[in-house]
Order: C-alpha cells, then structure tokens, then sequence
C-alpha cells in the first residue's frame, strides 16, 4: 500500500474554515500563526471558536516561513501565539490551548472541576499526547500492512474510550459527560482524520463500527462512536475545517469502502503518491494584466466608492436600474441575499446596536450586570427570568413581515432566490411566506427550542404557552429510562453568547459563493462569521447594498452599488426599476392587511415617544423592581418590562459586549414616511 505524500497540494482553506480564516483577516494585537492542513493548529481554533476570542490568522506556508513567525518561535512550527505585550511566543498546541483557556473569558473548557479532576483530565491530554497522536502517525506511516502499528492504535483509542465510559453515568457524550472540555480539544482533530486511515490503509484502523462491536466491549465502543459523531458535528469542529466540493476523486484502497464525503472535505490533501500528470497547466494572467477581469479592486473602508473611473465589470453602470436590467435580461438566476435587524424596523422592533434607540440601549436602563447578560446562557442558567419577559414581547405573532420580507418573498415565488441569510431571529421570513429550506437563520430564531443540557426538542405548542403566561419551562425529557425527568431549562433556538452559529450556516456558505447577484439588506457587517458572507462572490458579482451607511466591505469592488437610506425605500426603488411595484405592493398588503400597512407606513412615531415615556419611568423604579423577590414585585418588573420593551427584536451575535452605552433614550422619528414610501422615487441611489 503506497504511504500518502504529505506535500500541500492546496495552500489555503475552502468552506468553513476558509470563512472563519477570512472573519480573522484583519489586523488585530493576538496573532496565531496556522495552517489549515495542520491538526494542531486545528486544536488551538477550536478553543478560539469556542471561546469567541477576536484575533488575527496569519497562514503560514511551512516552506517558506516568514521573519515575523521565526523571531517568535525559532524553529518555524505552527501553531504559534503572538500575545500583545509579550517579548516571545507561545506554543506546542496544548500549552497554547491551556492559556487561552485562563487568559480569556467566555466558556471555560475546565470549568467546575477540583485540583484531582484537573489531574486526571492532564493525564488523559497526555495519553492523547503520547499514546494516540504518535499511533495515528506510525500508522499512515507503516509499510506493508502495519499490524503492529494499527493495535497500537486500536488499544489507545480504546483506552480513552474506556475511560469515558466509566464516566457515562455523566450523561455524556463528551469526556466529562455534559461539558465540553480541553480533553476532547486535544483528541478532535485526529479523531475527524481516523477516516484517512480506513480510506488508504489496508485493514483500516481496526476500530470496530458501532454495530460489529461484540461481547464486553460492545458499550465501550457505542460510547466511542457517540462521541465521535458529537465531536463531527461540534459547530467549532465544523468551522474549523476544511471543506472542497467538487473535487476530483483520488485513488481508493482496492475492495474498500467509498469514503467520498470525508474526501471531499479533506480533497487531496494526503495523496497518495503516483505518477504526475503530464498535461500542460493553463498559464494564469500575469499581474496587472487588462485580461484579468478577476481582479478585485481593494479600498479602504474609510472610502465610500470605487473610484469613478473604474469601469463595472458586469453592470453597464454602478446604479439601481443597472441591476434591475440585468435580473430582468434572465442573466440572473442565483441571487443571494443577506439580512439584518434593519429590514425589521418597519414592523416596530429597533435594530440591535443603534445607540438611542436599539435593545441594548433600552436595557441599559436596567440594573443588570449589563444588558447582553439577558442574551448570555451563564446569566441565563442563573436567572432565565428576564429572559422570558422579553421574549413574551418578542414571540412570532407580535409582529408582521415589511415590504423588504415581502420583496424577498417575492424573489423567491420567482425561483430567483438561491439562499436567504439572516441575522434576525423574528421569524418574520418565515411569516412572509419564503420557503424555509432557503432560509439560513445564522443566529438561531424563536422557530424551535430545546433543553440546555440535554438538548431534547420541547413541543411547540407548549412553549407557546409557557411565553404567553411568563412561564420559565423546563425539560420533561426522561432520563436512562427511569421515572425521572431532566427538568433543564428550556431556551428557543437563538444563539446566545457563549455558544455556536448553527451548523446550517457552515453548511450552506458556499451558496454565497455560487451567486451571480448579492443583495445585502439593513446589517451592520460587524459580527462575524455573518460579515464575510458578501466577500465570498466572486469579485464580478454584483452587489447591493440597502441600508443606513455603508457597512463592511460593500463599495470597494467595481459592480457594488450603494442604495443609502431605509431598507423598505431602497426595495421600492429596485421593485420600481424592475417593474414590480404593483405586484409587490399587493402582495405585501395581502400578507399585513390595510391596517398594519398603513401603521408600517407612518412610521410608528406615537409608538416610539409612548416607548421614550416608558423607559423614563421604568428607569426609576429600577432598583426597587429588581432587589425584591416578591411575587407582587415579580409581577411589577414583568409588566414594566412588557410595555417599555414592547417592540424590540433580539439581534444576538458573537461581538464583545458594547461598551460605554448610553443611558439616556433620545428617540428620532424621521418626518414625512408616509410621503416618501408612497411616492416613487427616480433618483438614481447614492453611490
């Protein structure tokens, strides 16, 4: 059996990890030095993943290591960890992982343990070190069958799983049951490569499948497989790797099983060695060259616009009718687009971040340890209470889709809808009627909702009810078929701080890849991974921006065209263009009814000043509301929260928590709504 050549065949990341490498472009203070293709710099990104740590990625090609990596760490090995402040660098991936575990907030990987857990979890790190790592290699690396090799592994990784079945009383399905922890970290990445062994090595790793596995050792190997699927599907894992699609398939171990799908994710990485293809490789455009229609046109973000002079590459012009002629002339049939909190507003629920007038503002004037405690799952666990005023507020129900939803809708109804991603978690495409397979919620939404620490689905219906009567629920789960119930608190399918985008969205990034038209609507493009989405088209799609500014990278490539202003004004003008206006109009009033339409359209001012009287008020019983436990005070904060916060949409993201909020509520109705979405507009959009 040939042995796999270890030469990069392919120098940077794709899919998941390409996005994640993107989303950590920028320069930041705390570097880490990688390689997609390296499963110990996988370790250290998974705890940065988990633990939602800002940093730079620099990729590093190991046969030309640059001056900035040698001075920190002087044989040129990856991982390495730039730290702010600090004359050297860190790393062995491990003693990387452990300082980032201690040195930064968020989820702690060895939480709630004595000093005697914290051993044992060493120990177990080090037979991963010492015992199962060197296997995996000596295995790829054997000449001829490898048997002595293969049971080397084989009992290894049975030992780690022996271990954690005498832990599985636990619950499982990680090492120290229900918590994910540095133990797994430090076992993943070779685990989600054992697939490698079976695919090019005669007789595979040994491993039995979960239905072979006989006799005593049956549970220990069902325990195994159950953490092995847990840690494939672990979001930081999923992110962290590297996805091809369409990839050419290698040369496969005779009379062994197809392992296309984890192919595909890992291409041909390992090849194994054979013969080179002769053909002759088709010569790239040199640099600069007027044939190089791929050429991104890069600015910073300090400028609004690609220089006039620059020619679109696709659009006859960087305008509005421009992208209307080219979706009509039938050159369009992917159009993807990208949403956020400002395609809302309309309906009556802020935006996120606005500094008067957004939810976190508004909660500012509570006593709380800080207003995103209410969407942290360790303030949560603790106290789920605010939590669930807000949500009665925010249910599906309370609010009805904008003209924006109903444009997307419409989009759709046209079979010109590739994918939908949205921040939101309203619900409110779902009420606009677009097909739910084409939507990606990025950020969760009120849609499902599950355990916390069982992760059993809770019926809709009863949830439902829960929110309506200001009911924290609890899992009705039963546990190892006894007559006992988990009774964990049960949250929507939102993502809070301290947990993972959901694996639909790595799943589905590549259909942003695949547009021929990006539409981005009313977004901040500051949270990533959601923020690289724009820059994953190739460089001569269209994109077009509806919003307040200019946002992200959106305005520097050469067929970006900025329609500044309200999202719903903006959407009138290209349904105008495109000669859709009536039918748009209809059908959104068809969905809302006349009255909600008309609201919509006046832009909720008495709304918003009652909101402003609320907050003042509430502002001022604040300390006496939250000190009491008294049902009569429980009753008191519910209802205040109730009518102040009435209206406003939880946007959840990974951000650092905002500082300096503002505490004062200065709320600015635009003038004359009604008029201007009326009135068809014939300006050309700003650009």
């Amino acid at each position: 059996m040939a042995s796999p050549d270890l030469q990069l065949s392919y120098p940077h990341a794709s899919g998941a990890a390409l996005l994640l490498a993107k989303s950590h472009s920028a320069e930041h203070p705390l570097k880490l030095y990688g390689g997609w293709f390296c499963p110990f710099v996988q370790r250290v990104w998974i705890v940065m993943v988990e633990k939602n740590i800002p940093h730079q990625y620099i990729e590093i090609n190991p046969y030309h290591k640059p001056p900035e990596l040698l001075r920190l760490n002087p044989r040129g090995l990856i991982p390495t960890l730039e730290v702010p402040n600090r004359p050297s660098g860190l790393y062995e991936s491990m003693v990387v992982c452990g300082f980032l575990n201690e040195a930064y907030g968020g989820l702690n990987l060895m939480e709630g343990m004595d000093a005697w857990e914290k051993a044992r979890c060493r120990m177990w790190i080090n037979h991963v070190e010492t015992r199962i790592v060197p296997a995996w290699y000596e295995v790829m690396q054997a000449q001829g069958e490898g048997e002595e090799e293969r049971k080397k592994l084989r009992e290894a990784v049975e030992a780690f799983a022996g271990e954690m079945y005498k832990r599985s009383d636990r619950g499982g399905p990680w090492f120290l049951g229900r918590r994910f922890s540095l133990v797994d970290v430090s076992l993943a990445p070779w685990a989600k490569r054992l697939w490698l062994i079976d695919h090019y090595k005669n007789g595979g790793t040994g491993i039995p499948k979960r239905e072979e596995a006989t006799g005593p050792e049956a549970a220990v190997w069902d325990f195994w497989h159950r953490w092995l699927h847990a840690i494939k599907e672990r979001p930081s894992v999923v992110r962290t790797w590297r996805r091809r699609h369409g990839s050419g398939q290698g040369p496969r171990a005779k009379g062994k099983q197809q392992f296309d799908d984890e192919f595909d994710e890992f291409g041909e990485d390992f090849q194994v060695q054979r013969k080179q293809d002769n053909k002759p490789k088709k010569k790239k455009p040199k640099k600069g060259s007027g044939n190089n229609k791929n050429r991104r046109a890069r600015m910073g973000q300090e400028h609004s616009v690609v220089d006039e002079d620059t020619p679109p590459q696709t659009l006859s012009e960087r305008s509005i009718s421009a992208v209307a002629h080219l979706i009509t002339s039938g050159k369009v049939r992917r159009i993807v687009v990208m949403t956020g909190a400002g395609i809302s507003t309309a309906a009556g629920i802020p935006d996120f971040r606005s500094p008067d007038t957004g939810l976190y503002a508004n909660l500012a004037s509570l006593d709380l340890p800080e207003p995103e405690a209410v969407f942290d799952l360790s303030f949560f666990r603790e106290n789920p209470k605010p939590f669930y005023v807000l949500a009665k507020e925010l249910y599906p129900g309370n609010y009805h889709p904008t003209i924006s939803h109903a444009f997307i809708s419409l989009l759709a109804s046209k079979k010109l809808l590739h994918q939908l991603f949205t921040q939101n978690i309203d619900c409110l495409e779902r009420a606009a009627g677009i097909p739910e397979d084409l939507i990606i919620e990025a950020h969760g939404s009120f849609a499902t909702q599950r355990c916390v620490d069982c992760k059993t689905p809770y019926d809709d219906d009863k949830m439902r009810d829960h929110i309506r009567r200001g009911d924290v629920p609890r899992c009705e789960a039963k546990q190892n078929d006894i007559d006992c119930v988990c009774g964990g608190l049960v949250k929507p399918d939102i993502v809070f701080f301290g947990e993972q985008l959901p694996k639909a969205f790595f799943d589905r990034i590549t259909k942003a890849e695949e547009a021929d038209l990006v539409l981005v609507l009313g977004t901040s493009l500051q949270v990533h991974p959601f923020a690289s989405l724009p820059n994953l088209a190739p460089d001569h799609v269209p994109r077009v921006l509806f919003n307040m500014e200019r946002v992200g990278t959106m305005g520097s490539q050469a067929d970006d065209v900025l329609v500044l202003g309200e999202c719903d004004g903006g959407v009138r003008k290209l349904a105008d263009a495109l000669g859709w206006r009536e039918e748009l109009e209809r059908k959104w009033r068809d969905l809302v009814g006349e009255e909600e339409a008309e609201r919509q359209l006046q832009g909720g001012k008495k709304r918003v000043e009652a909101l402003h009287d609320e907050v003042v008020k509430l502002t001022e019983e604040v300390d006496d509301v939250l000190q009491s436990d008294e049902k009569k005070t429980e009753d008191k904060i519910e209802q205040s929260l109730s009518d102040a916060l009435r209206g406003l949409e939880l946007d959840p993201t990974k951000a650092a928590p905002c500082s300096g909020i503002s505490k004062s509520v200065t709320l600015e109705v635009e003038e004359d709504k009604e008029e201007d979405a009326k009135k068809p507009s014939t300006d050309k959009p700003s650009l």
